[in-house]
């Protein structure tokens, strides 16, 4: 199984939001070396998401919790 991607996900967000988690998993899935900046970005983007939603993404792509679907 993939990692989650933006649309994928049961809740809203803004495009610029989805937008980071996209390219976290992609940099995730090449290896990329620029995974730690997208993190970074994720982790700065979701801040706008309603709390709930916010714990999720943070404990899903950034916590490690995408591990147990890929």
């Amino acid at each position: 199984m993939a990692i989650k991607r933006a649309k994928d996900l049961p809740f809203d967000m803004p495009e610029f939001v989805a937008y980071d988690i996209d390219r976290l998993v992609d940099e995730i899935e090449a290896h990329g070396p620029l995974v730690d900046a997208a993190e970074c970005e994720v982790k700065g983007s979701v801040r706008d998401l309603d709390p709930e939603a916010e714990q999720w993404c943070l404990d899903y792509y950034l916590r490690g919790g995408w591990k147990k679907d890929a």
